[in-house]
C-alpha cells in the first residue's frame, strides 16, 4: 500500500539532470508561474513539466534534451549562459534534490515553508531522540505529556467558556431603580 505523505524515490536521474532542473523551478518560482504555465508556454504534454521535475518518483519520467531545451528556453525566453563550477559535498542526489526543490518552494509560498519546517523539525527530533539515553527519552515523554496534559485542560476551559451561556447572569441581577422610577425590564 502506498504512503502519500512520504513520496517513492526511485535514483533515476544523473545529478547534471537534476541541477538544470533545479535551476528550472528556481527560475520558475521566481517568475511566481504555477507549473501548468510552463507546459503551456513550452508546447509539452500537460503535466509533462511536474515529471520531469520530480523524476525520482514513482510517477516521474526524464525528459529527452529536445524537451529540456524547449522548458528552458520558455523559462528564459530572452536566451540563456550555463556554467558548470565545481560543488562542496558531492553530487546532487535524489533526496537531496527533494529537499533543494522544496526549499525553492519555500521562498515563495508561506504553506510550503511550514511544511519544510515541520519535516525538518520532525528529522530533528528523530536525530535527537537517537542520541538519548532510555532514560532521558523518558524524562522529554514525561514533560511532553505534561504540557499536552496542560493544553487540552486549557483547551477545555475555553470551550465550556464559549459553551456557556451568559444569560444565567442577567436572571440574577436584581431589579433595583432609583427613588424615581423603576427600570423598564423590571415593570
Amino acid at each position: 500500500m502506498p504512503n502519500f505523505h512520504e513520496p517513492i524515490i526511485i535514483d533515476r536521474a544523473v545529478p547534471v539532470y537534476r541541477a538544470l532542473l533545479l535551476e528550472c523551478e528556481r527560475r520558475r518560482q521566481e517568475l511566481g508561474w504555477p507549473m501548468w504555465k510552463v507546459d503551456e508556454i513550452s508546447g509539452v504534454q500537460e503535466g509533462h513539466y511536474a515529471k520531469c521535475l520530480h523524476v525520482d518518483r514513482a510517477s516521474g519520467r526524464q525528459a529527452q534534451w529536445k524537451t529540456l531545451h524547449l522548458i528552458v528556453s520558455a523559462l528564459w525566453p530572452e536566451g540563456f549562459d550555463l556554467e558548470v563550477k565545481p560543488k562542496a559535498g558531492g553530487c546532487l542526489g535524489a533526496e537531496d534534490m527533494r529537499m533543494k526543490v522544496w526549499f525553492a518552494a519555500a521562498d515563495n509560498d508561506r504553506v510550503s515553508r511550514r511544511e519544510l519546517m515541520r519535516e525538518l523539525g520532525r528529522r530533528g527530533a528523530k536525530a535527537r531522540m537517537l542520541k538519548l539515553g532510555k532514560r532521558e527519552r523518558k524524562k522529554v515523554a514525561r514533560k511532553a505529556s505534561k504540557i499536552a496534559a496542560v493544553k487540552r485542560s486549557k483547551a477545555a476551559a475555553a470551550r465550556a467558556k464559549l459553551q456557556s451561556p451568559a444569560s444565567h447572569l442577567s436572571a440574577l441581577a436584581p431589579c433595583v431603580g432609583n427613588d424615581q422610577s423603576p427600570p423598564a425590564e423590571c415593570s
